[in-house]
């Protein structure tokens, strides 16, 4: 699955929570609660669970993007050949500030009314964007299949559409099925 179509895809399980700044909140909360778990599987060297976080982020990024109209697409940095000096632990700590940064953005366009400036919002997505796919190639793992799979979890979880009693009721042994195939 590429870039294009997994925005379009994930738009369809995000809840809409009645305002553009709550909305965006929504994404940056996002992006940094899934670092916890990111970094865990990380720890572990858990490679189901190295996909599932960083395409979780994805998720979070993608309908981010969506938000801006932003395309996610002109982020993809699949074809980028991985640079051998560069370290898990690396970007992971790029991409942490990546989230920090971008969530920095957002509290000031909701605390004190600041515009968006979307050069540096883009600049902050491309980082995030570079890191996550940096981390797929550091344990040699498909960033479209990782995105596949993550739609195929959402499936389960939500089947067309988003809701709270689905988000709260999950079939964890089902999702770990749609999480763990690979090409």
């Amino acid at each position: 699955m590429n870039f294009k179509e997994y925005q379009s895809l994930a738009l369809v399980t995000n809840a809409d929570l009645g305002s553009e700044k709550l909305n965006l909140a929504h994404m940056v909360i996002g992006m940094c609660s899934e670092l916890n778990e990111l970094e865990t599987a990380l720890y572990n060297e858990d490679v189901v669970n190295i996909s599932e976080e960083c395409t979780d982020e994805f998720w979070y990024l993608a309908n981010f993007c969506t938000l801006l109209n932003i395309s996610l697409e002109e982020f993809d940095y699949t074809e980028k050949k991985r640079n051998p000096k560069f370290m898990r632990q690396d970007a992971f700590i790029f991409l942490t500030s990546a989230v920090s940064e971008l969530s920095d953005i957002v509290k000031k366009h909701i605390a004190y009314n600041k515009a968006l400036d979307m050069m540096e919002v883009k600049k902050k997505v491309g980082k995030i964007s570079s890191c996550l796919q940096e981390i797929y190639l550091i344990f040699n793992l498909d960033v479209q299949q990782g995105l596949q799979n993550n739609i195929d979890k959402l499936k389960v979880r939500f089947g067309g559409k988003f809701t709270e009693h689905a988000a709260l009721n999950r079939d964890l042994e089902k999702e770990l099925v749609e999480l763990s195939k690979t090409n």
